[in-house]
């Protein structure tokens, strides 16, 4: 799975819901999500091999849109018996440019939440170690850079 991916995973610290647009059914929350694709975390398994449409409910607004529809063939389904659920892996296919533009957005957003809540919690913590800061900026981000400071 790790070494087929052409783009870094963001993990979804906001809640992203997973609805099936064929049944109005919830999937799941996003565990994370990239240009290519998103795991998805829920209740049960999915079939693999499927392509489902779907649609992403942001619960915010992302460039003026509230949700982002698309096709994505399920690629993997596993228990996580650990945390007593399901983890699902779909390939994002289907995807207008616009669309791209969104999740683009929404990519920057959920890295620019991530680093906020690494640098909370660091300045929580001792001021000698090391607090990650993600470049807001889209070309920087488009080629799949981060920089790390180190603060102290």
């Amino acid at each position: 799975m790790k070494k087929d991916r052409r783009h870094p995973r963001r993990r979804s610290s906001d809640y992203l819901f997973v609805v099936d647009r064929k049944t109005d059914k919830m999937l799941g929350r996003v565990g994370n999500l990239s240009l290519g694709g998103m795991m998805v975390i829920g209740d049960g398994p999915m079939p693999v091999g499927d392509t489902l449409r779907l649609k992403l409910a942001f619960g915010h607004k992302v460039l003026d849109r509230d949700c982002l529809e698309f096709d994505a063939e399920c690629r993997w389904s596993a228990r996580n018996d650990l945390a007593d659920w399901w983890e699902t892996g779909f390939e994002l296919r289907g995807l207008s440019p616009s669309d791209l533009t969104v999740l683009q957005q929404l990519l920057c957003d959920l890295m620019q939440s991530e680093s906020d809540r690494l640098n909370a919690k660091a300045s929580k913590s001792e001021s000698t170690k090391p607090r990650l800061e993600y470049v807001r900026d889209r070309s920087v981000y488009d080629r799949h850079m981060v920089k790390t400071h180190l603060k102290g």
